[in-house]
């Protein structure tokens, strides 16, 4: 790379970092058309409107509204921005390794040939558009080789026959669209949790709470005489949010939940915020819809327990930061639903058989337990005892001595057959 190429790189991070890095508004940043080591040389970062992915078998599309990034597939829900940031980078930052062929002949060798063979899995094509309309890059990109994050691909122009071998830094077009989706849903850990309760459609009801935000565990308050699996067995349901993540996504208004009936959630801040998570269960998948609204007032406390404000969550709270951050919750969350993966969904929706000990089996009763001692239960009949010799009387008796001659006479002969 000569020292050309690396000024000129260096004007496209700086120009990305001028405009905040958010690829929505601020100075242009372009790249010198006289730099012949890039590949796609006047390539505006900042100035993307519409970009779209082509693969073997599919596509997608991830379109901008004002500052933000949305893909089309899902709704226009919210992508990944660093993903975005990384791709657009890729793209203006690619340098020419080496001039290769021009058949279109042999563009199939190289993974080029459009449209693809059905089974090609590396090949890819790339469009990016400004807000005017005019198409900033579209690339054809074919076989690759590295492993890295720098990888060199054999690169044509669409509507062009030259191939290029071009290195791309961090060049990264998964062929799954929700695969440029944020995968985190919320992100609130159990030192900001007061309590929660569970609300089931058949109206059972756990209650968890916290006295003081420095308890090291929660107070299951449907407890009653029985005891905990484990002194820490609430703890997951304050802990529910901490890592509240997406498996899919789907507009609110476009899911219809049938006659599924929801799991209630609701979960109360120490700074006075409620948030409600509706679970539904659809087929072998839970479904969930969240909201937030200001509730300062309104967590459950356990019977007795002298609850102590959490002085830090309080110190800057006003009426209007607290309605600001139920608001942001609500633009962010209220239009959608989330299909939750099963850990998550199994930590909102616990029942009392989590939390404690199985009840022990009942013994029988004494009655029940001595009836086999009874004398005249089940009688077992024991067979008589068997002599040890037979008695003399089964012997049969011969009275005649010559008689008795000649049974002994016979037997002698049966026993000698050359007798005879």
């Amino acid at each position: 790379m000569n020292s050309k190429t690396i000024l000129i790189g260096g004007v496209v991070a700086a120009g990305l970092i001028t405009a905040g890095v958010m690829l929505g508004g601020g100075p242009r940043t372009e790249v010198s058309e006289e730099a012949t080591g890039l590949y796609v040389p006047g390539f505006d970062v900042n100035g993307a409107q519409t970009i779209e992915v082509a693969y073997a078998d599919g596509g997608y599309r991830l379109e901008r509204e004002g500052e933000s990034w949305g893909l089309t597939a899902k709704g226009g829900y919210p992508v990944d921005l660093g993903k975005l940031r990384t791709l657009l980078l890729s793209v203006g930052g690619a340098e020419i390794v080496d001039k290769k062929t021009d058949d279109p002949m042999l563009h199939e060798r190289l993974g080029l040939e459009d449209p693809p063979a059905a089974d090609d899995k590396q090949w890819r094509r790339l469009d990016v558009t400004g807000s005017n309309g005019k198409a900033l890059a579209s690339l054809v990109l074919g076989k690759r080789s590295g492993s890295g994050r720098t990888q060199q691909v054999f690169t044509r122009r669409s509507g062009e026959n030259q191939t290029w071998l071009v290195s791309f830094d961090g060049l990264d077009l998964p062929t799954a669209a929700a695969d440029w989706i944020d995968k985190q849903i919320l992100k609130i850990g159990r030192d900001r949790i007061r309590a929660a309760r569970v609300t089931h459609a058949d109206g059972e009801v756990l209650t968890v709470s916290k006295a003081d935000a420095g308890d090291a565990h929660y107070t299951y308050h449907e407890l009653g005489d029985r005891k905990l699996r484990y002194v820490s067995a609430p703890d997951g349901l304050g802990s529910a949010l901490e890592y509240l993540k997406l498996e899919d996504v789907a507009r609110a208004e476009s899911m219809d939940f049938g006659d599924a009936q929801a799991t209630k959630v609701s979960f109360w801040t120490w700074d006075g915020v409620r948030l409600d998570v509706d679970v539904y269960p659809v087929d072998d998948t839970h479904w969930a819809r969240l909201s937030a609204v200001a509730d300062p007032d309104g967590a459950p406390e356990f019977d007795g327990a002298e609850v102590t404000d959490d002085p830090d969550a309080q110190a800057s709270i006003t009426p209007e930061s607290r309605q600001a951050d139920v608001d942001a919750l609500n633009a962010k969350l209220g239009a959608w639903a989330f299909q939750l993966p099963m850990y998550n969904a199994s930590s909102l929706t616990k029942r009392a058989s989590d939390y404690v000990e199985a009840p022990p089996k009942p013994a029988p009763d004494d009655e029940e337990a001595t009836d086999f001692l009874a004398p005249d239960a089940n009688p077992v009949t024991l067979p008589q005892a068997v002599p040890d010799a037979p008695p003399e009387s089964i012997e049969p008796a011969i009275e005649d001595e010559s008689a008795r001659d000649a049974v002994i006479e016979d037997d002698a002969a049966t026993k000698d057959p050359e007798r005879d």
